[in-house]
């Protein structure tokens, strides 16, 4: 706190921010999937290409699809993520 008064406080806040590549998603897939059709479960990443990674959205959408298997009676599901880095686009921005 800065200041304070009777009808007013003032605060500083600070953040530190890191430099750090920002990895965007190029392409999105559902594979091999058996019950469900890959659009409904892409519907349940919120995930869209060229977003910037974000592993919380990744597993809340995993946990998504895991729920929607287990609502049709399904026990047992594996979902899982893959993901590849394009080491190409890196290189031509040096």
């Amino acid at each position: 706190m800065v200041k304070a008064e009777p009808d007013q406080r003032s605060y500083i806040v600070s953040f530190t921010i890191e430099n750090g590549p920002q990895y965007r998603f190029r392409t999105l897939q559902v594979l091999n999937a058996t019950v469900f059709e890959p659009v409904e479960l892409m519907e349940r990443i919120a995930l869209k290409p060229g977003e910037i990674h974000n592993p919380d959205k990744i597993s809340d959408g995993i946990k998504s699809i895991e729920r929607l298997y287990i609502s049709k009676g399904y026990l047992e599901t594996t979902a899982g993520v893959t993901t590849s880095v394009d080491h190409s686009k890196t290189a031509r921005r040096r």
